[in-house]
């Protein structure tokens, strides 16, 4: 799978630090000084999409890659709401329409989408879409807003990050596959070495439902 407006609609994505200002303190796969925090990949796709992987062509020992497992998020969340709010009404709200919008990588040819953050199928498949980054999932009303907003500050919380993060290291050959309606997943922000450039490379995978 690709999107013909995201890297010049590549179907292999190189994840290469660019030496560049804008970029050293831009939050996406061209940044490196900030942190990329917890996301889903491509939130303002429909139908969402389920598999990705990526391979480390090079590694930088300094820079930790960060797994987190839907079930973890919604174990936090059950227990830590506000008393006012119940998990029922919470899971509700998730299921409602969000905006979901594309990043930095689309250059001029940004877009959004109206799209829920969780739902689940009859079949129990859920679908999970979040970006952290910049607003980039964003609720529509005052309920959506105080969901979008607690979830963003939750998965940014030191907290959270204690007990749910797992961090590694993304070896030279080592290869993720990710269930991407289960699984978020990020990195620390890092200084680029001149001397061995992070060079990780990037696949999206369509299903065929038939």
């Amino acid at each position: 799978d690709f999107d013909e407006n995201e890297k010049d609609g590549t179907y292999i994505h190189q994840i290469i630090p660019r030496d560049d200002e804008q970029s050293k303190n831009e939050v996406s796969s061209y940044g490196s000084e900030l942190a990329f925090n917890p996301h889903t990949e491509n939130v303002y796709q429909e139908p969402a999409l389920k598999f990705f992987s990526l391979i480390g062509l090079r590694g930088d020992t300094k820079v930790d890659t960060s797994v987190i497992l839907l079930d973890d998020i919604l174990n936090y969340l059950k227990n830590h709401l506000p008393e006012e709010k119940s998990y029922e009404w919470f899971l509700e709200q998730m299921a409602k329409n969000y905006i979901q919008k594309t990043g930095p990588t689309f250059g001029k040819n940004q877009t959004s989408i109206l799209a829920p953050i969780l739902t689940t199928s009859e079949t129990g498949e859920r679908k999970f879409k979040f970006n952290t980054t910049n607003n980039r999932t964003e609720g529509c009303d005052d309920d959506t807003l105080f969901v979008s907003e607690f979830i963003k500050n939750m998965l940014l919380s030191e907290d959270f990050k204690k007990q749910c993060f797992t961090n590694f290291n993304l070896k030279k050959g080592t290869l993720l596959l990710f269930n991407n309606w289960e699984v978020m997943h990020g990195r620390c922000g890092f200084k680029i070495d001149y001397d061995n450039w992070r060079w990780l490379q990037r696949c999206y995978f369509a299903l065929d439902e038939e």
